[in-house]
């Protein structure tokens, strides 16, 4: 999720770039406003802390061979 630095009395916050409440009902990260190079430092923590989106594949059936010695064949089981 992209942040964004907004600036307000007393310094800057960090929020949702699109300027909506997160999930918390919060409109920003922290409470209390924080330097320019500390709201970027925060940005980079959150953004390197949540989880990265993938595609969910189909994973394909692994296929188990079994030798048996005695008949000398091979058995596939999925």
């Amino acid at each position: 999720m992209p942040y964004k630095l907004y600036k307000v009395v007393g310094g800057y916050k960090v929020g949702k770039a699109d300027g909506t409440k997160m999930s918390n009902g919060r409109m920003y990260l922290s409470n209390k406003p924080k330097t320019k190079e500390a709201a970027k430092k925060q940005i980079i923590a959150v953004e390197s802390n949540e989880p990265k989106t993938r595609r969910v594949t189909k994973y394909k059936k692994k296929i188990y061979q079994n030798y048996n010695a005695r008949n000398k064949t091979i058995e596939q089981t999925f």
